[in-house]
């Protein structure tokens, strides 16, 4: 399993960081790459993965705050203009409300997607080919948290082993990544144990 910070940055921006999303590949595996959050600047960071903004099919979302989801119209509009037009988007309750208020705001917009909207609840369910444990977390606003699991029989244990930056296709060990400047989005490789 492989996951890749977009971005990690909060509401107010830093310059140095990308706000809330992460891509997650199964690459050995059945699952498809997944999409979680999509804060401003998460659709730069995408652009600059093989996976790419054309090869995201569903978008899991924790929660409807703007640095989780400002990036949401601009994936879809991309998308569109790179011929893509089907879309998954699963989140908590409200995630239709919000996906419709988005679309009303741009009317040429309408009717260009073939969106399946997947309101989730606390408990299990399926995103992507991945095993979803969704629970509800403290915060301002509704919000869900995720813990996902891929078929893979052989991982039994998340260990990061290495860090690369998408943009300058360097690799670190994870020691000397937590002493460097951090570059965005970086991606973490996993190896089981």
């Amino acid at each position: 399993m492989q996951v890749t910070f977009l971005g990690t940055g909060a509401a107010m921006p830093t310059g140095e960081r990308n706000q809330t999303g992460l891509l997650l590949e199964d690459s050995g595996g059945d699952a498809d790459p997944l999409l979680i959050d999509c804060g401003s600047g998460a659709m730069h960071g995408l652009a600059a993965t093989d996976v790419g903004y054309e090869g995201i099919d569903t978008v899991l979302l924790t929660h409807y705050h703007l640095d989780h989801v400002s990036d949401l119209l601009p994936l879809l509009k991309a998308r569109w203009l790179a011929g893509e037009t089907d879309l998954e988007i699963i989140g908590p309750d409200g995630t239709g409300a919000l996906i419709e208020g988005l679309l009303s705001v741009h009317d040429y917009m309408a009717g260009r997607f073939d969106l399946s909207i997947r309101e989730v609840s606390p408990g299990s369910f399926s995103a992507a080919g991945y095993d979803v444990a969704a629970v509800e977390t403290v915060h301002s606003m509704h919000c869900l948290a995720y813990r996902l699991e891929a078929d893979d029989p052989t991982a039994r244990r998340f260990w990061p082993t290495t860090v690369r930056s998408p943009t300058t296709s360097t690799s670190t060990t994870t020691r000397r990544r937590r002493s460097s400047a951090r570059r965005w989005p970086a991606t973490i490789s996993a190896a089981s144990t």
